[in-house]
């Protein structure tokens, strides 16, 4: 399996360390698919409707359907073009002082609202939820490798978050994230503390969500196959809920910008 490549969480990185029990790490793998298997079965019990939002699909396992099975959406051409995406935009994925971001923020924010659109806050719900879902494993695996890395990959300089977590921020209600990860280039990520990222997992810049060091990729392949496999699909719903999403935004901004003039993000 190839190593994922981009910045990771040092989320309670200290205090971890090697000695984690093996009764520790088998209660986190359980709490892991009970929380997905409990996700799951709180979207299909919300979202079973007439096929026009976002839609889960039970399971009695930890298996993520793909996005054609798990998003029912009413319009046929969104979901192309979402489908068509293969990265997110690079948008606002630079420094930028508080001011700055609280401006492209309130733009964001003001193109969701002046749709009276629901199919934001269920994407981004469906988002945030599987985010949690995954958090207990990567927490442990970031306990078992960060406290002993030379270099943790926080301290990357090119961390960023890009418009589409804004959007997604936007989309869960979490726009008191006070700012970008750094205001000039160069700069540390504010958001590093000694005890590991100060964000929690689900409102973190998407790349520091997903990213797999090296160290933690070799513990991924010592899990199960059929675990590695669900885990990845997780990662895999994720990024098609997100492209979704910015689909979403595109098309409703278009509309905002061709009636209010044009929108600065």
């Amino acid at each position: 399996m190839p190593a994922v490549v981009g910045p990771s969480s040092a989320s309670g990185a200290p205090g971890g360390g090697q000695g984690t029990s093996r009764r520790a790490v088998s209660a986190d793998r359980r709490r892991y698919g009970a929380t997905m298997q409990a996700h799951d079965h709180g979207v299909t019990q919300r979202d079973r409707c007439d096929g026009s939002c976002v839609a889960g699909a039970d399971t009695s396992d930890v298996d993520v359907k793909p996005l054609s099975s798990k998003f029912l959406w009413a319009d046929p051409d969104l979901m192309r073009r979402a489908s068509l995406k293969s990265e997110e935009t690079p948008l606002l994925r630079l420094p930028m002082d508080d001011s700055q971001w609280r401006r492209n923020m309130q733009s964001v924010l003001e193109t969701i609202l002046l749709q009276n659109d629901d199919a934001f806050p269920r994407i981004g719900a469906h988002i945030a939820g599987l985010i949690q879902a995954i958090d207990p494993l990567m927490a442990d695996y970031c306990r078992k490798t960060c406290p002993t890395c030379p270099d943790v990959c926080c301290n990357g300089r090119n961390v960023f978050f890009n418009r589409t977590d804004l959007i997604y921020l936007a989309a869960i209600g979490e726009t008191a994230v006070p700012g970008q990860t750094r205001s000039q280039e160069g700069m540390p990520c504010r958001y590093l503390g000694r005890e590991g990222c100060r964000l929690s997992r689900r409102v973190r810049p998407y790349v520091c969500v997903w990213f797999l060091c090296e160290p933690q990729m070799e513990l991924l392949q010592g899990e199960p196959p059929r675990f590695q496999r669900n885990f990845l699909g997780v990662l895999q719903e994720i990024r098609h809920a997100r492209l979704l999403l910015e689909a979403l935004y595109e098309e409703r901004s278009t509309g905002c910008s061709l009636r209010n003039g044009p929108s600065s993000v």
